[in-house]
């Protein structure tokens, strides 16, 4: 790339905001999985670097010139949290993103799956005493219902930060759980799709057993049909 190739990249962020529509000169979908960005913006050219065979040294100097100001850096911090480029999350410089910023890419990490970002972030830059309320538990519940990847991970966060649930949340846990466990499809049953059916079911039933250590009477008979659900399962699985 040269400079005037540069130009053009800067004339287009200041410019030319919106994105031509590729479709118009190509008879098949385009390629170029940035092509789905509605504007161009540094995310949608750090998605060509990262999934393109561009030198290191083009990449470098795109870096350089583009990703310098905390709204430029923070464009691009929300597609690697989208799509979970974790390798380059971890090389790019951060000390200019705010508190709240890392929540909300925690949050956007959550709602797409996007787990290694998701532990990187959890681990290193929340209050995890303070971050982790109850809305933050609403979009992990809304996650485990919507979505069966990475199911272990979002038990290990309900599980973690158990006592920060209501009783109206545990309520809605339970109704979840009842729903997807039942679902004919095996491939979005996650104790059945997950790795370790064992290991995911018995971190469900420790739900269970949670809630009736509160003493949540309202709660006790969805407990007690759940675990049922869950011993009669396990018992199946281990005469196969």
């Amino acid at each position: 790339m040269n400079k005037r190739d540069y130009e053009l990249i800067k004339m287009s962020f200041d410019k030319y905001t919106v994105k031509i529509n590729l479709l118009q000169f190509y008879k098949k979908a385009f390629p170029l999985k940035a092509s789905t960005y509605r504007k161009y913006n540094q995310a949608y050219f750090e998605e060509i670097v990262i999934n393109n065979d561009i030198e290191a040294r083009v990449a470098q100097n795109y870096r350089e010139r583009f990703l310098v100001t905390p709204e430029d850096i923070y464009i691009v911090f929300e597609m690697y949290c989208k799509e979970d480029y974790d390798e380059q999350f971890k090389k790019t410089k951060k000390e200019r993103i705010t508190h709240k910023q890392f929540v909300d890419l925690f949050i956007i990490c959550l709602r797409n799956d996007s787990f290694k970002i998701a532990m990187l972030i959890y681990t290193i830059y929340l209050n995890q005493q303070v971050d982790m309320d109850n809305r933050m538990m609403d979009i992990i519940m809304a996650s485990v219902k919507e979505s069966i990847r990475f199911h272990e991970m979002k038990l290990f966060f309900l599980h973690e930060h158990f006592d920060v649930l209501s009783i109206s949340q545990l309520n809605q846990l339970l109704d979840i759980y009842q729903e997807i466990l039942k679902r004919k499809d095996p491939k979005m049953n996650p104790m059945i799709s997950q790795f370790n059916t064992i290991k995911i079911t018995l971190l469900i039933y420790r739900i269970c057993w949670k809630i009736e250590e509160r003493q949540i009477y309202s709660l006790i008979t969805k407990c007690s049909v759940l675990q049922a659900y869950l011993i009669k399962s396990l018992s199946k699985y281990f005469e196969l």
